[in-house]
């Protein structure tokens, strides 16, 4: 079982690296002063990461990013959406398990700046994150 994940493994290396040859080789290779594209040398640097990556699948670290579940979007709120309380409880799901396996969360909060805005007034009960998904002290909100 694990030599046929590393098996797969090398596998989808070779077809990414190849991936990422065909489409740099497709772009101009001139940034206008005779040199190669940044976007190329770009390709190339993941080419040789994605080569000369040794590890499986755990190498990669993934986050949760919880975007926009703020109190506005519930019942009662300024732009009620369908079946939020639904969607909030999946999150919280997702949250309990990021929590749990120690992987970074972050949350992202819109606030209206606009001075007609209907919703995420700053300092509203409505622009606040749902307490279902609240974040700890630990975890960063932008």
């Amino acid at each position: 079982m694990k030599l046929q994940h590393h098996n797969w493994m090398c596998r989808a290396r070779r077809i990414a690296c190849s991936d990422l040859l065909s489409v740099g080789s497709n772009l101009s290779t001139s940034d206008g002063a005779g040199g190669v594209s940044v976007l190329l040398r770009l390709l190339r640097l993941v080419h040789f990461l994605l080569r000369n990556l040794r590890t499986t699948m755990s190498f990669v670290t993934s986050a949760l990013l919880i975007i926009d579940i703020q109190n506005d979007y519930f019942s009662g709120g300024s732009m009620e959406l369908f079946r939020t309380d639904e969607t909030a409880i999946q999150a919280r799901k997702l949250l309990d398990h990021f929590r749990a396996t120690d992987r970074p969360v972050v949350h992202v909060q819109h606030v209206s700046l606009e001075h007609d805005a209907e919703f995420f007034i700053p300092d509203t009960y409505g622009a606040c994150i749902n307490e279902l998904v609240a974040p700890l002290s630990s975890e960063p909100v932008s």
